[in-house]
Order: C-alpha cells, then structure tokens, then sequence
C-alpha cells in the first residue's frame, strides 16, 4: 500500500529506507530485504535531477551507518550494486539509532535532501 502511495504522487520525495543488519535478521529474512529493496526502487520513480525521487539507504544493529545519502549518483543501477554490497553486522537491534542518524545527517542540505521534497521514511 504505502509503495503505491509514493508510486501515485507527482510531488518529489526523498526516500530513506532504514534497514535492520542486526544480529535479529537471519539468513532468510536478509535475502528477503535485499530483493525487496532492489525490487521496490524499480517502482519508485528514482532519477537524478529536482523532478524525481531521491534515495538514501541507512543500516543499523547497534549504530547506524548511512550507506547511501542523496549525494548520490541517483542512478538504479549504482544504488542496485550498493544494496547488493550490503552486509549484515553483529549487535543489537536499535531501530532509534537510525532515526537518530536520519534526523540529523541524512534529511540535511549537506547530504542531498531536498527543501522542495517530501521526506519520507
């Protein structure tokens, strides 16, 4: 539902998926993000420029890490390869992290974000 939403809005959105590597994720259940998040950016109108959409891409366990801000190239391509690079990481799960890291570094004008975006986690 909610991919449909971002999918139908005219309106530029800077996107960023929050994505658990924790010690919590199996080996099965991380095989089902990493195709969820290579299938749902074919969706989800991304493209370089002020019309498209913009994502970033944050991992945590016990930090989080911005993997991928708005900086970017914003090519599906180039994010494909960074999420098929993407590894899991020992720690707990502390989802507050990324939110933290979020707030403070990734909706920012110094990593990309966009004033005339829709931010969207």
């Amino acid at each position: 539902m909610l991919l449909m939403f971002l999918i139908a809005t005219d309106q530029p959105l800077d996107i960023a998926f929050l994505v658990d590597c924790s010690s919590y994720t199996t080996d099965e259940k991380w095989k089902f993000i990493l195709s969820f998040l290579q299938n749902a950016i074919d969706q989800l109108r991304i493209l370089p420029g002020t019309k498209g959409n913009h994502l970033a891409l944050v991992t945590y366990s016990s930090s989080a890490l911005a993997v991928y801000d708005f900086n970017g190239s914003q090519n599906v391509t180039d994010i494909k390869k960074i999420i098929g690079t993407m590894k899991r990481r020992a720690g707990y799960r502390r989802p507050d992290e990324a939110l933290k890291l979020a707030s403070s570094s990734i909706f920012t004008p110094g990593s990309g974000a966009r004033d005339s975006a829709k931010k969207v986690i």
